[in-house]
């Protein structure tokens, strides 16, 4: 009885040695990171500015910006908002000529790939990363996503009833669609990735398929859904959910069906290699990534790529399973470009 005793006391001692070294190794994190924290704050008072680069556009840019102003009221912040790639070769000709402007840059993730691999990013890594999963962040440390887009099929509710939409890839080969859908000319990261998802043969034997149902083709995945809505095709692919809610909102008779593999574009958060202002640049990119900051990129009707942010409309991403298009597949985006406009004949 005695010994018995005698080893609950010993056992319990150690367990609650055990509670309270982590107790104190977690408050030494806590600290770490306040510690840290503190630092950036000091050194973004002394800097006193931040210039983001974004392809985002001028509303929610804006947005976030003066969010982030009222937060930090002692940061000063500059906007630079162009196209992708317009961004893209902005960004590559100030380096060239070492006039470095940028501190913070969000664009497309393939882009942003190109600007990792030219060695124009700097590593960082912050607090809030831990939060986004896998394929959502940079494995290298360099950027974290922001939003998603996500390719889906939308179709004109006037002229066709929901149990005759396709509800899968495999549906838009079926006869009767031949020449009623409407795609994007140069979907290439949407094709890459399905033929990532699927393996090259049968990626390939489908895509085949369907370029032999004779789409129409539009520059833009806002264009399809205009031309969908406007009832000159029933249905078309390779436009975003995003934009088909907010036309609803307004009246247009559009629906959407996520056809599974769902594709996911990304748009990450990175620092400039050169970044003229390091600790407002990580503030501004903590404050992005922060359950505040992602909750007022889904009041501009986004998908947070945070997944304990749900979008306005939950439905965005309720029960789907996005495929994030990894931004190294620009590395093979030349190549596969030329196979696509082979494929369906469009340039």
């Amino acid at each position: 009885m005695f010994a018995e005793r005698e080893f609950r006391t010993v056992r319990f001692t150690f367990m609650g040695l055990f509670f309270l070294l982590c107790a104190a190794s977690l408050g030494d994190v806590a600290l770490a990171q306040d510690s840290a924290n503190a630092k950036i704050i000091e050194g973004a008072k002394k800097e006193g500015k931040m210039v983001f680069y974004t392809s985002l556009n001028i509303e929610d840019s804006n947005g976030l910006l003066r969010k982030f102003e009222e937060k930090y009221p002692f940061i000063k912040t500059e906007l630079n908002r162009l196209t992708a790639d317009r961004l893209l070769i902005r960004f590559q000709c100030e380096a060239r000529a070492k006039s470095y402007g940028a501190d913070v840059m969000v664009n497309g993730g393939a882009r942003t790939h190109i600007t990792k691999k030219d060695g124009l990013l700097m590593k960082y890594v912050s607090p809030e990363t831990k939060f986004y999963p896998v394929g959502f962040k940079d494995p290298d440390g360099y950027w974290t996503d922001t939003y998603l887009n996500a390719h889906i099929l939308v179709y004109n509710t006037r002229m066709m009833a929901a149990k005759d939409v396709p509800r899968s890839h495999e549906d838009l080969l079926q006869p009767q669609w031949n020449g009623k859908i409407v795609m994007v000319s140069k979907a290439y990261e949407w094709f890459l990735k399905l033929l990532k998802i699927w393996g090259e043969e049968k990626g390939m034997a489908y895509f085949k398929r369907l370029a032999q149902q004779n789409p129409g083709f539009r520059i833009g995945s806002s264009q399809i859904a205009d031309l969908v809505a406007a009832g000159e095709n029933p249905i078309g692919i390779n436009t975003y959910s995003t934009t088909i809610e907010d036309l609803k909102a307004k009246g247009a008779p559009l629906e959407w069906v996520p056809l599974d593999p769902v594709v996911a574009i990304l748009h990450p958060i990175a620092i400039t290699a050169q970044a003229p202002h390091p600790n407002a640049a990580r503030l501004f990119v903590d404050y992005v990534l922060s359950k505040e900051g992602m909750t007022v990129l889904r009041g501009f009707k986004r998908i947070p790529s945070r997944p304990d942010v749900e979008p306005m409309v939950p439905r965005l991403t309720k029960g789907i399973k996005f495929y994030a298009s990894e931004p190294e597949l620009a590395e093979e985006f030349d190549k596969y470009a030329r196979t696509f406009q082979n494929l369906f004949e469009v340039r």
